[in-house]
């Protein structure tokens, strides 16, 4: 029996790990971040889990704007990367 795998698609184990991968990233950045930052954010350490699985929901967000906008999860992800390049730089 020959198993055949498309172009471009990824074994599960393979997208497992890069799924992994970027929850320990986002986790890392997250957990960089002082107290202060959180607050002006609106999260808090209760919600990092939520946030680098990608299921964050700001409160009184709709389900239905996901797909017309960037998820609360990415948005706060990337909030974070450019909060830290401005304290860097």
């Amino acid at each position: 029996m020959e198993s055949v795998v498309r172009r471009g698609s990824k074994l599960p184990i393979v997208s497992m790990v890069c799924r992994w991968l970027k929850y320990r990233a986002t986790m890392k950045e997250l957990l960089a971040l002082d107290a202060e930052t959180l607050k002006d954010l609106g999260i808090t350490p209760y919600d990092f889990r939520a946030i680098a699985s990608g299921i964050y929901r700001r409160p009184g967000e709709h389900d239905f704007a996901e797909g017309l906008h960037r998820s609360s999860s990415q948005s706060v992800a990337l909030d974070c990367r450019l909060r830290a390049r401005n304290k860097t730089g």
